[in-house]
This record gives C-alpha cells, structure tokens and sequence, in this order.
C-alpha cells in the first residue's frame, strides 16, 4: 500500500480482503472510515490520535502484532479481531460503539485460531456501546460497570459445548469478581463469560437475552428465572445448587447445557422446541420425563455416576 497522504480529500478507504503486504504507511487525515481486514499485512497498527474526523478502523485479521495505540476522540468502531496484539486495551473513546478484539475464527496454516493477546483489565465502557468483544485474550481483573443499552457482552472463551469444537493453544481471559446484575439491561441479548475464574451468583437475567454462557467458572447459588426468549444456555462446570428451573418454550430451538455442577431434584417437563440437553455430572433423581419423546432433541446426556437416582428409557 503506498504513501496516500497526498489524497488529502479521502474520506473512505476500503482496501478489505485482498493480498495486500508490508506495514500500513501513513494515511491522509481526512480519513473517515478505513478498513483493511483480511490482508497479510505486518508491523504495528499506527496512532492515528490525532486524525480529527475518523469513525471507524478495522483491522481484523490483518496479522498485525504491538499494541493497540491511543484511538482516536471520534472513533465510533474499532475491529482488530484474529490479530496478534498484545498490551493493554487503551482508554475507550466516549463516543465508541463497537470494539471487537476478540478471536475470529480463522485459523492459521498450523490450525491454530487467530487472536490476540491482550493484557490487563477491562477499561471503562463508553456510555453508548452496544457491543463488546474481548474473546480470548489474557484479560483480568473485574468485569466492568457495563453501558444500560449493550446489546452483546463477549469476553469468554472460544469453544462451543454444543458443536463440540475447541480450539487448542487458544489464551483465556481470567477475569474474577461478581457478574453484575444484568435485568436492567433490556437490550442485552447475548452475555459470554466463560472459562474465567468468576465466582458469586447468577444474578438475575434480562427478557431480552437469547445467548447465556457463564460455563467453566466458580459460581454457586442456584440458576434464576430464565427469559422466555431464551435460546442457548450454557452453565456447564460450576457449582450452582438447587434444582434446574422451568424452561422457555415459546421460541423456536433450545440448547440446555448445565453439566458438572451439583444441581438436584429433578428434571422439569422438557418444552417441544428443545434440541440439546446435558445434564450429566450432577445429583439429578426421580424420573426422566416422558416430555423428552416428544422434543426435537438431536443430543442429550443424563448419564454419569452424580446422577445416581435418575431412570427411565431415554437415559444415555
């Protein structure tokens, strides 16, 4: 890419998903927006601080590796996922609305998913953000106040128990403390704090989630109501007590993973729309309901030396 400061009129750069190479040479500051995702470029990511006007950089999967330097005031967007950065996330912009330096899940020519490393907390959360993704990179501390119209929380790690896909050599964040009490955030709608080192409660939930995963911590306590909309929970490895509540059936398909923790009592009618359920590794009894013959269920496990006193024909 050469020299384009001579274009001193440029608004929008868009040189995204080509073989551009080197390191990203000085730009005009008349830029606006600016993407080069998906290019095999090197080097750092400039500071661009000073560039008055620009709204949006994106640098995923760029292979860019350094620090993320000081953003600029009026940065709304900032994408730098599947890199190779390290350091700590800088002071967020007032004015930013997206910050997505997660992983991205590309892989690179020996398997491995691409992301970044990032050290340190999470800084404060500007007023207005709606999305936040921080997957799998070395984070900790707490996790921060967060903005009452977020829609998307992701600072978990990169691995689904419902696909069964992981991804080996992949960092995890390490963050600690409480989960904030998410009721109030009435846009939220997909919360991933998995695989930290969390302990306390669920507090209590929002109507507006579909995605909940807070698997692989240190949480006790039992599981709170759940939101009718509710599409994917993922509670797994914890050591939540109490008995698995009522569960949403007024939407389309619903994944239930709640595995290893020391759950009891027994297991509620299972709703029509259900098509994975795990519940092995606790101290579930009594019967399974004959409910689960008439889901959509494609996998289901119940069977593990904890769950001594459950029966019945579906048991596998």
């Amino acid at each position: 890419i050469p020299n384009l400061t001579g274009l001193s009129v440029l608004q929008v750069l868009d040189l995204g998903f080509n073989q551009f190479s080197g390191t990203i040479p000085p730009l005009p500051t008349s830029l606006q927006n600016l993407t080069l995702a998906s290019n095999p470029l090197n080097g750092s990511i400039p500071n661009w601080s000073a560039y008055p006007v620009l709204k949006q950089i994106n640098v995923d999967q760029s292979q860019l590796t350094g620090g993320i330097p000081p953003l600029p005031a009026s940065l709304q967007y900032f994408g730098a996922n599947g890199d190779q950065l390290s350091g700590a996330i800088p002071t967020l912009p007032a004015g930013l609305v997206a910050l997505n330096v997660g992983a991205s899940g590309a892989y690179d020519a020996n398997g491995l998913l691409l992301h970044n490393t990032l050290t340190g907390g999470i800084p404060a959360l500007p007023a207005n953000m709606l999305y936040i993704d921080v997957t799998a990179n070395n984070l900790t501390g707490s996790i921060p106040a967060l903005p009452t119209y977020l829609n998307a929380f992701y600072a978990g790690f990169a691995w689904s128990s419902f696909n069964g896909s992981s991804y080996a050599g992949t960092t995890v964040n390490r963050l600690s403390g409480a989960l904030p009490n998410l009721s109030s955030f009435q846009s939220l709608t997909d919360f991933n704090v998995s695989d930290n080192q969390l302990t306390g409660g669920i507090p209590g939930l929002p109507g507006s989630l579909k995605t909940l995963n807070v698997s692989g911590n240190q949480l006790t306590g039992s599981i709170p109501q759940l939101p009718g909309g509710l599409l994917i929970l993922s509670l797994h490895d914890n050591q939540l007590s109490g008995s698995l509540p009522n569960l949403p059936s007024q939407i389309p398909s619903l994944s239930v993973d709640v595995s290893f923790n020391q759950l009891s009592g027994s297991l509620p009618d299972l709703p029509a729309n259900m098509t994975y359920l795990k519940v092995n590794g606790n101290q579930l009894s009594g019967t399974i309901p004959e409910s689960l013959a008439y889901t959509s269920i494609a996998a289901y496990s119940a069977g593990n030396t904890q769950n001594l006193y459950l029966c019945g024909g579906h048991n596998t």
